[in-house]
């Protein structure tokens, strides 16, 4: 199941630093960041600020590692890290979010499982070189 999961900092900075990370990590397709005014509830008082709402495309089962590096990464106390499931996709979004998602898989099976060189051949083989970050969102 695809997943939209939000948090929001008062620094486009963070935000910008922690949608890179999970970029660089492949667990996300793709994270935009917008300015928004939020009125929230803390120690007691309403308060309203300007923010910036980071909004992540993933799977469900990348959540708990991806709630991991937004909290290590954050610079709230508290950060709102809340996710959302995604019921409809238009076909050819959902395709591109099956790819760039599938280069996680892609990778890390690479990672753990490399390819050992045949020793009957003289040279080992480069693996192709492939983009961590697609332009689509």
């Amino acid at each position: 199941m695809y997943i939209a999961i939000h948090t929001t900092t008062n620094s486009k900075r963070h935000a910008n630093k922690i949608a890179r990370l999970l970029l660089e990590e492949e667990l996300c397709a793709c994270a935009q960041i917008s300015k928004i005014q939020s009125l929230y509830i803390w120690e007691e008082k309403i308060c309203e600020h300007k923010e910036f709402l980071l909004q992540i495309k993933s799977r469900a089962e990348h959540f708990k590692q991806i709630a991991r590096i937004i909290k290590q990464h954050h610079n709230y106390q508290t950060p709102q890290i809340i996710s959302l499931p995604i019921d409809n996709v238009e076909s050819a979004y959902e395709d591109w979010l099956k790819g760039a998602l599938a280069n996680k898989i892609a990778s890390h099976t690479q990672k753990k499982n490399p390819k050992k060189p045949n020793p009957k051949s003289n040279q080992a083989k480069k693996p192709k070189a492939q983009s961590k970050l697609a332009k689509k969102g």
